[in-house]
């Protein structure tokens, strides 16, 4: 017998403290998952406030980005498959750069 294992990341952003489609979303994911025969065993989430940690979409490729500065306090440990997702780069209010096209743009 072979055993799948499935890890998404899964993410999105709004500005409402009090946005609540989540619970939604998983209430759906939970009878989509029964449909397939597919056993739905744990999820983990978080909510990652604005005012500590900016996270846009890179202006040039469009990968998910972290203001390399606001990485801080083990922020890494919650979540880690998030974390190793996203992008380190420069996020300011108007525009983001990841890692990598930051370098190839050379923005400072």
């Amino acid at each position: 017998m072979n055993t799948y294992a499935i890890q998404l990341v899964l993410h999105y952003q709004d500005t409402s403290p009090d946005d609540t489609r989540f619970a939604g979303f998983l209430k759906d994911l939970h009878g989509l998952a029964e449909r397939h025969g597919i056993s739905f065993d744990d999820y983990q989430s978080f909510r990652l406030s604005g005012e500590d940690y900016k996270i846009r979409s890179c202006h040039q490729c469009g990968h998910l980005t972290v203001n390399r500065e606001d990485v801080r306090d083990g922020i890494e440990n919650i979540l880690p498959d998030f974390w190793f997702y996203v992008r380190r780069g420069k996020v300011a209010d108007d525009i983001a750069f990841c890692e990598f096209c930051e370098h190839s743009t050379n923005v400072t």
